[in-house]
């Protein structure tokens, strides 16, 4: 709890407002639904705002003493004016949000100008959209022609963590389980980031999203209808829940890992002080061998008298860490080998953004889980497979190759994050 009234004062500048939905059983604040183009407005949005994290210097503290006191509300349904809600659209001359691609500018969304929209300034611009921008057309395929409806939402309600509804630039939440988990703090705070950085254009909306280490929707159990719309962090080939940037973006307290934007910049720094050849001739890996099944079978690739498998293997006690004040477990000081190992968890696992960014070839353990931007990766190009069932020999051949072919290895070391 010190945690979420130590961000409820910086929500506030004073005071934590942040708690629970008083009378849980009421329903959260209704809206009118706009067509499917409103959520695909805010992913893409929210994706945006991701995106600019990685180009832009960023103080999460400064930036978040300029938030309205009110942008986050807890207050129960029965303390909202129906006829808000409900009121007829606004005549006033919408404000539009474009997204400049590669040879077109494409109007997402179109909100009231219900506020005073402040003028976005960066010093970096991408020329094109990432790549993985095109599979949201994906993930919103099941609702194409039927549009997202009241109740297709709270059928989503039996997975969610928290509901959340944006209304007239204020952000609503009832959260229904994991008050004190971090992800749906820093969930909210991401959101609740995207409607300051974007006054008076996020669309009123309604959505649930699942906070928990797997997605929840199954396609088996909607082959002949509808599936409700939730959203979560990742997803398999079996699941269509719909993707969303997770929390770790805007910090996690509880492994010391800072913000996107500032974690960067140390690693870049970092990156700077070792050249590549200058580094550690192995694989590095270092985390809870617990989270997975892949995980226990990667420690089986740890060197022993016997056998090396060039792979430099090392658990993380989260717990221990703590006590010690998170002193070996600075993500900026692990690269300093040449080749970084990713293995899933229980599920995906936030840190794979962090091993790409030490700009270092990533050996890839094969996984059927996959995050918002994981599908614009291409195999060769940002990472080198490696296949579950047989971990040791090619993690051993892959920095083996590397090693011999110090040329080639280095020019596929795509800085694909940083």
């Amino acid at each position: 709890m010190a945690m979420r009234a130590h961000l409820g004062r910086l929500w506030n500048g004073s005071q934590a407002r942040y708690s629970p939905l008083e009378n849980k059983g009421r329903s959260a604040p209704a809206v009118n639904y706009s067509p499917i183009k409103v959520v695909i407005a805010v992913t893409i949005a929210l994706f945006v705002l991701v995106f600019f994290l990685n180009s832009t210097s960023y103080n999460s503290r400064e930036h978040a003493h300029g938030v309205d006191s009110k942008s986050l509300n807890t207050q129960s349904a029965q303390d909202i004016d129906p006829q808000s809600i409900y009121s007829q659209p606004s005549r006033k001359e919408p404000v539009p949000i474009t997204l400049s691609c590669e040879n077109q500018t494409a109007i997402v969304c179109q909100r009231p100008n219900l506020a005073s929209t402040s003028s976005l300034s960066t010093s970096h611009h991408s020329p094109t959209c990432p790549e993985y921008f095109r599979w949201i057309h994906d993930d919103l395929r099941h609702w194409k022609s039927t549009g997202i409806t009241k109740e297709m939402v709270e059928s989503a309600k039996k997975s969610a963590t928290f509901r959340l509804v944006v209304l007239d630039g204020r952000v609503y939440v009832e959260e229904y389980f994991g008050q004190n988990m971090a992800r749906n703090v820093f969930t909210l705070w991401g959101i609740l980031q995207l409607v300051n950085r974007y006054p008076g254009r996020i669309p009123d909306l309604d959505l649930m999203f699942n906070c928990m280490d797997q997605p929840a929707i199954k396609s088996a159990e909607y082959s002949s209808s509808t599936p409700p719309p939730l959203f979560h962090y990742c997803n398999n080939d079996k699941t269509w829940d719909i993707l969303f940037p997770d929390w770790s973006f805007w910090g996690w307290p509880e492994t010391n890992i800072k913000p996107w934007a500032p974690l960067m910049k140390e690693m870049k720094e970092a990156n700077e002080e070792v050249k590549w050849t200058d580094r550690e001739p192995y694989a590095f890996w270092k985390g809870n061998p617990l989270m997975g099944f892949n995980r226990h079978e990667l420690l089986k690739c740890n060197a022993t008298n016997k056998q090396d498998w060039n792979a430099r293997l090392y658990t993380q006690d989260w717990k221990q860490e703590e006590k010690q004040g998170y002193q070996h477990s600075n993500l900026a000081s692990q690269c300093k080998h040449r080749y970084r190992i990713y293995v899933d968890g229980l599920a995906w696992s936030v840190s794979q953004k962090y091993i790409m960014a030490c700009n270092s070839p990533t050996l890839f353990v094969n996984t059927p889980w996959y995050e918002f931007f994981q599908r614009g990766l291409i195999p060769g190009h940002h990472y080198w497979p490696i296949p579950n069932n047989n971990m040791c020999r090619a993690i051993k051949f892959a920095v083996e190759w590397g090693n011999e072919h110090q040329e080639k290895a280095c020019k596929q070391v795509f800085q694909y994050v940083l």
